[in-house]
């Protein structure tokens, strides 16, 4: 499914700083990283709103799939491997995402999804 959350007036730069503010600040650095809790779904309805300004995130039902899927039986039975998983293999080296080192002029987000071909690609205004 896709779904269209609506269109910004913050600059590429604006949103970029938006992401460096989260990662130095801990709140979406790797240290910060939770599959159940605080995951990519998290931080895409969190950019979407806060980053870029929008009124609307990712839909409710996106967020809510971790503790959807913990109140199922086979949740419950893999929570404690999922756990595991983390405390074992959490230590990702948060300078990776931390760079000082300059961003080239000619850097771009690019809307081209390789995941499929029956995926349109959303217009994407910093490509201009």
């Amino acid at each position: 499914e896709t779904k269209s959350l609506g269109c910004t007036i913050k600059t590429k730069d604006q949103f970029e700083g938006w992401c460096r503010e989260m990662t130095l600040n801990g709140l979406y650095g790797p240290q910060a990283y939770d599959l159940l809790h605080r995951n990519c779904n998290n931080f895409s309805h969190d950019a979407a709103t806060q980053g870029l300004g929008l009124p609307n995130g990712v839909p409710d039902w996106v967020l809510q799939v971790p503790q959807t899927f913990l109140s199922s039986p086979m949740g419950q039975m893999i929570r404690p491997m999922l756990e595991q998983m983390q405390l074992t293999n959490g230590g990702v080296e948060s300078d990776q995402f931390t760079s000082t080192a300059p961003v080239r002029g000619d850097s771009t987000f690019s809307s081209t999804s390789t995941l499929s071909p029956n995926i349109t690609s959303a217009y994407n205004p910093w490509d201009s």
